[in-house]
């Protein structure tokens, strides 16, 4: 049990920093889409942590970080199934994607590629860090994006083979969602397994990217939020740094 400390831990981070403190600039600093020009941070390649591969905590983390992952248990118990780190290991190193494309305007083919390819790098530089840790067995991620939700089927422009397109099944205000039978975690459990996902398991997805308009407040304006087996962006933003050597909005709500 102790070796999936480091894992909760980080799925903890990442949870904490997501909900209640998404990633934020000031409006001043926006336009739409909005743009951040603040140097990514540079990964410490050479912490000792990173080249540790048995749990040693330092001698001061050791007592709070025991706090952290008992008051996990006690709330969320030790099966949690619904997050990025399960995902990869019930499924050998890959990961599905439904992107919920709720907003107005079309996505050509090659702007797919990017968002696939953003994607895979900010998942893969999450393994990068674990390779070898206490046992993990990834070196790699396979991410794909399975299926695409959206208002209108003519705004998933280009080839779209192979590609599902949801446009019926729809949220409680009335816009478009990935469909909730398809969500692969929802059902292991299940008797009848994905046989209410009308492509089967094959349509199934694990998370979702919902490329949106992002909630404002005075003087602010958020970059990215996520929860446990989503993460949200404004979709010009995304689009307009999915090329970055680190989009680290990105990584940071993975």
């Amino acid at each position: 049990m102790r070796s999936l400390l480091p894992l909760t831990v980080a799925a903890l981070v990442v949870c904490a920093l997501g909900r209640p403190s998404p990633i934020t600039q000031p409006r001043s600093l926006s336009a739409d889409p909005p743009r951040l020009t603040i140097r990514p941070p540079v990964r410490a390649s050479n912490a000792t942590s990173l080249e540790s591969t048995v749990w040693n905590p330092p001698s001061d983390m050791v007592n709070p970080l025991e706090q952290v992952w008992e008051r996990t248990l006690k709330r969320r118990g030790a099966n949690t199934t619904e997050n990025e780190y399960w995902s990869l290991m019930a499924n050998n190193g890959s990961i599905k994607y439904c992107v919920n494309w709720n907003n107005t305007e079309t996505v050509t083919s090659p702007q797919r590629v990017l968002i696939a390819r953003a994607l895979q790098k900010s998942m893969q530089e999450w393994v990068d860090v674990l390779v070898g840790f206490d046992g993990f067995p990834l070196t790699t991620v396979d991410v794909n994006v399975v299926s695409y939700a959206a208002k209108s089927v003519n705004q998933i422009q280009g080839d779209t083979t192979g590609l599902d397109i949801n446009t019926v099944t729809q949220n409680s205000k009335g816009e478009p969602e990935c469909d909730p039978r398809c969500y692969r975690t929802k059902y292991l459990d299940s008797k009848t397994g994905m046989s209410e996902c009308p492509g089967g398991d094959k349509s199934s997805y694990d998370m979702v990217l919902r490329l949106e308009t992002m909630p404002t407040y005075p003087g602010i304006n958020i970059l990215g939020i996520a929860t446990k087996d989503w993460q949200r962006m404004h979709p010009g933003y995304f689009l307009s740094h999915a090329n970055d050597e680190e989009m680290f909005v990105l990584r940071h709500e993975i």
